[in-house]
């Protein structure tokens, strides 16, 4: 049976990714959190990784793009994602 569900409250902390902006705030904040990223050599987007594996195992692989003016995310788990302008804005609001 198909049924509704409601997206939880939960408060996480993101930023919008501008490569004109304080990116050194942005490198720090990744690299505390443990994420695995990369920069491309022109510095417009940012390359997310996935975490490795549980049995640690790297998913060098698996990455999402973050385009200037996309959102960075660090889940509920500590996990980083990239979201899109639109999406974040549909989804969340500042606390």
């Amino acid at each position: 049976m198909i049924e509704s569900y409601m997206r939880l409250p939960l408060v996480i902390e993101a930023v919008k990714w501008d490569p004109d902006g304080d990116v050194q705030e942005v490198f720090d904040w990744l690299t505390a959190g443990n994420a695995q990223w990369g920069i491309t050599g022109s510095d417009r987007f940012i390359a997310l990784m996935a975490p490795a594996a549980s049995d640690g195992t790297p998913n060098a692989n698996i990455h999402q793009r973050v385009d200037p003016g996309d959102w960075i995310i660090k889940g509920v788990a500590g996990d980083f994602y990239k979201i899109d302008d639109v999406t974040f804005g549909n989804t969340y609001e500042k606390t």
